[in-house]
């Protein structure tokens, strides 16, 4: 049985040890049976069972998380340390965000700056391209190498700009950090070995 998606479950009633331990592959048949055995569930209880549970009498999970403590002491220290860094990260996030951010903002600059710079050049070619004059025309279709440099610079580096500012309001509203593109390649790659 999979009860890796219990393991947010488990963090978010307050359980970080049980939560983790859900988590890791080795660690999880453990972690459900000790939380199935404080909820007073059979070793049959599917994970859906084990969730409802939880969620209906989330204080009989106090001695499991005793229990898992004691036994994964080493587990126990990475919980803790993980819940502390991302309540200070999210604590940052939340104020940041409160704070707001003008239009003067650097970031927002940057997107003004890159529309205005890609409308004014595309009018332009077009407006060469209508006139007939095929000197300009020549002179922009032998900068093609340097067009496409340029703005996939600028445009890539707005689209980091828009993904950076998505994930910090989804964390201010969320309060946990949302799962990155690399932090899930990683993920998977280290699961298959």
């Amino acid at each position: 049985m999979d009860f890796g998606p219990l393991g947010k479950i488990f963090i978010d009633l307050g359980f970080p040890i049980l939560g983790t331990a859900l988590g890791v592959p080795q660690l999880a048949p453990i972690a459900a049976s000790l939380a199935k055995r404080a909820l007073g569930l059979g070793d049959s209880a599917t994970p859906d069972d084990l969730a409802a549970a939880a969620r209906a009498n989330p204080e009989a999970l106090n001695a499991a998380e005793s229990e898992a403590a004691a036994r994964w002491a080493a587990l126990a220290e990475i919980a803790k340390s993980d819940a502390e860094q991302a309540r200070t990260i999210n604590e940052t996030i939340r104020k940041e965000v409160a704070a707001g951010r003008g239009w003067w903002h650097w970031r927002n600059l940057w997107g003004y700056s890159v529309t205005l710079e890609c409308m004014l050049v595309s009018l332009l070619v077009l407006h060469e391209l209508f006139t007939g004059d095929f000197k300009a025309v020549t002179a922009f279709t032998n900068l093609s190498g340097f067009f496409l440099s340029w703005y996939g610079m600028r445009i890539g580096i707005l689209g980091y700009v828009v993904s950076s500012g998505t994930r910090e309001r989804t964390a201010a509203v969320t309060g946990a950090q949302p799962p990155s593109i690399v932090g899930e390649v990683v993920k998977a790659v280290t699961r298959r070995r």
